[in-house]
């Protein structure tokens, strides 16, 4: 339940209840993920993966409220889908070159994914819009090494990342 102290507004603590719900969520995800390297001699090896996920979300509330707020049937009436499906292929690429038996460079990018959902947050059901997946690609450049026996080990790595569809936490009012 989403509670609120009025005390700050001149009287006594008061606890007020303004949605007591039950949400519920369920996710039927089914995945599968390939990879394969390719080695061109003993110093390059390409790598190249894919991911397909097939995902199924959906949402409803179970409201305890008298005067309604959010609640299924108010997501209903307001048109708002409470079932999400997402398809998607999410690819991986890489090289990586061993320069000497102790450095190697690599390269990579990829790309992935975080569920959609509901703003589920809100009191009132017509808020409780749906937002959909974040899609991020990611790029990777980097080094591994070791030195002196293996006593010094110095690896760096740089990243780039750019993404659609960002979820960030907010509240509508």
């Amino acid at each position: 339940a989403d509670v609120f102290n009025l005390g700050a507004i001149g009287g006594p603590p008061v606890a007020l209840v303004l949605a007591d719900r039950t949400l519920v969520n369920s996710t039927l995800a089914n995945a599968v993920y390939t990879q394969w390297d390719y080695h061109f001699n003993d110093q390059i090896t390409f790598t190249a993966g894919e991911r397909f996920t097939d995902e199924t979300k959906r949402f409803d509330v179970n409201s305890n409220n008298a005067g309604g707020g959010l609640s299924s049937q108010g997501l209903a009436a307001a048109g708002i889908q409470r079932t999400q499906h997402t398809a998607l292929v999410t690819p991986r690429f890489a090289l990586q070159y061993q320069l000497t038996p102790d450095i190697m460079l690599l390269a990579s990018t990829t790309r992935g994914f975080k569920s959609g959902g509901w703003n589920a947050r809100d009191t009132s059901s017509r808020n409780a819009t749906a937002f959909r997946p974040e899609k991020i690609w990611s790029e990777e450049l980097g080094a591994r090494s070791s030195w002196f026996d293996n006593r010094l080990i110095f690896n760096v790595t740089g990243f780039y990342s750019y993404d659609e569809q960002i979820q960030v936490p907010s509240e509508v009012i």
